[in-house]
C-alpha cells in the first residue's frame, strides 16, 4: 500500500481487501454448513442428513466467480502512480 500516494486509493484498496475477506469467509461458512447435521457433509455413514443440491452448490459457485470477476476487473482500474 506504500506505492499509493494519495488517500482516496489507499482507501479504495482496503476496502477490495476487507471485501474479499468477507466474501471469502461467507463462502466457507456456505461449504462448511451445506448439509445439516454438519457433519454428513464429510461423514456417509449419517443416512438422515440434508444438504445443498449438486444445482445448489453449482450456483453459490458461479456467483462467486461471477463475483471476484469483478473484483478483479475493480483491481485492474485502480490507478497506478507512473513515477
Amino acid at each position: 500500500m506504500r506505492i499509493f500516494p494519495g488517500n482516496f486509493i489507499r482507501y479504495y484498496g482496503y476496502g477490495i481487501i476487507v471485501f474479499l475477506a468477507a466474501l471469502t469467509i461467507s463462502g466457507e461458512l456456505l461449504m462448511i454448513l451445506q448439509c445439516s447435521p454438519i457433519r454428513a457433509a464429510y461423514d456417509i455413514t449419517i443416512t438422515d442428513k440434508k444438504c445443498f443440491t449438486q444445482n445448489t452448490l453449482f450456483n453459490i459457485e458461479m456467483y462467486q466467480g461471477v463475483v471476484m470477476f469483478i473484483v478483479d476487473i475493480a483491481i485492474f482500474t485502480m490507478p497506478i502512480p507512473s513515477e
